[in-house]
């Protein structure tokens, strides 16, 4: 399987350095973290405290805010990378025709929000793929073992984790039921699974902000179907579940066989077309972090399939299907990576010539209705210029509009965004002197 690792590390490291990983909500976290000096872990959200804890020791040795940045994103890019190895690791011995199911979920069933490396949801869905296989093999040593590294990390990421838990209970007492040597060792993790499912609840419940709360409602999930999953994304999903069908009928195809794998290649190699036309274009996949909302939903056939799949399996068709999803998971991150760093470059080429010290992202060609023209192009804008920003760039306001005289907003979320000239991290006392001087003209 290395040569499955190997594909997938080369898509998440073309995020890590095209800095696509900082995309939506990362450039924001990563430059609030360092303005501020200091880490917040909002909703109770708190597997992501480590990181930002070793991104501010780091910064406080180093100026370097493109070291800083892709350190922020590497450490973020392990996880996805963590589920799939583990999984491994616990499928290898007993049953590694398994593994099929596990590439289909974290190589094309999250890809299209793969590129947000810091939206929790679409971690929390991989990390799940670690329990079903733990249970699919009898919950052995390997298994518990990373089953308990996975269940703190899913418990603290994001409130999907309940789904998960949940069908992980569900899982763990039909295997009880159906495998009679196994039922107490297998009915001892559906209680842990029940406990922790509770646990998910009551935290959510406790920790239920209004933002979180917004996003329970009808306009939100269908906001985000329209604007997420809509289009060739969900088309993608189509075929990834015809493929996945297809492997599990290969199983039942006597004189078929042939056919029906020529129907698992062609329906995952259309699949991957779909998103290599997709990723090219920055302005199509602008909205995909909205993906992640039904990423665990558009995963549960996936996740039926595995706990389905009690047949041996040809291993060796099987891991010709694994290792092109592999290569084709690489192939669209890197042709979204290249489009970040044309965009990337349009902005730099656009603050290093231009002779405001303001800048609205409006008036940058190519950048509106994509991804990096958004509300955090501000925070993204800041850390490409490095400690001593020269340029301001905003989006959700006219820089006639601002108020420059005591500092600069970050982005428009709440007062906590507001930071002075004289403090926080990044260098801005020339910055701050050069836009009141305008300002005052």
């Amino acid at each position: 399987m290395r040569f499955v690792f190997l594909f997938f590390a080369i898509g998440l490291a073309s995020i890590v350095y095209s800095g696509l990983g900082l995309a939506w909500d990362g450039a924001y976290q990563l430059a609030y973290t360092l303005e501020n000096q200091f880490v917040i872990a909002p909703y109770g959200r708190y597997t992501q405290v480590p990181i930002l804890v070793i991104v501010l020791a780091l910064s406080r040795r180093s100026d370097s805010s493109f070291l800083l940045s892709w350190t922020f994103q590497a450490m973020h890019a392990l996880l996805p990378l963590f589920a799939l190895i583990a999984s491994w690791v616990i499928v290898r011995s007993r049953r590694p025709e398994l593994f099929v199911w596990i590439a289909f979920g974290i190589g094309l069933a999250t890809l299209p929000a793969q590129a947000c490396l810091v939206c929790q949801s679409i971690g929390t869905v991989q990390l799940g793929w670690i329990l079903f296989a733990a249970i699919a093999t009898g919950m052995t040593r390997k298994g518990a073992i990373f089953t308990t590294i996975a269940i703190p990390l899913m418990l603290f990421h994001h409130p999907v984790a309940i789904i998960l838990f949940t069908i992980a209970t569900g899982f763990a007492f039909v295997s009880g039921i159906v495998s009679r040597e196994m039922r107490s060792h297998l009915w001892r993790w559906a209680c842990l699974f029940l406990v922790v499912t509770l646990v998910a609840i009551a935290r959510m419940w406790l920790n239920q902000s209004e933002y979180e709360s917004s996003k329970l409602g009808r306009d939100a999930w269908d906001t985000a179907w329209n604007l997420g999953v809509a289009g060739l994304p969900l088309q993608m999903v189509g075929f990834t579940w015809l493929a996945a069908v297809s492997v599990m009928a290969e199983l039942y195809a006597g004189k078929l066989r042939m056919l029906v794998r020529c129907v698992v290649f062609a329906a995952i190699g259309t699949a991957l077309l779909l998103l290599y036309v997709w990723g090219r274009d920055a302005q199509v996949w602008a909205s995909a972090i909205e993906y992640r909302n039904w990423s665990v939903w558009l995963s549960i056939p996936l996740f039926i399939l595995l706990i389905l799949d009690v047949k041996r399996a040809d291993i060796a068709f099987r891991r010709r299907v694994t290792q092109l999803t592999s290569v084709g998971f690489a192939v669209v991150l890197l042709v979204q990576s290249a489009a970040w760093i044309q965009l990337t470059e349009r902005l730099r080429f656009v603050m290093e010539t231009s002779q405001d010290v303001c800048i609205e992202a409006r008036h940058i060609e190519g950048l509106p209705r994509t991804a990096l023209g958004g509300w955090t192009i501000t925070s993204y804008a800041l850390l490409m210029q490095g400690k001593q920003p020269q340029t301001l760039v905003y989006f959700w306001e006219s820089c006639n509009q601002l108020d420059f005289s005591r500092g600069y907003w970050l982005a428009n979320i709440g007062p906590w965004d507001y930071h002075s000239w004289n403090s926080g991290w990044f260098d801005k006392r020339l910055l701050g002197q050069r836009i009141i001087s305008n300002a005052s003209r």
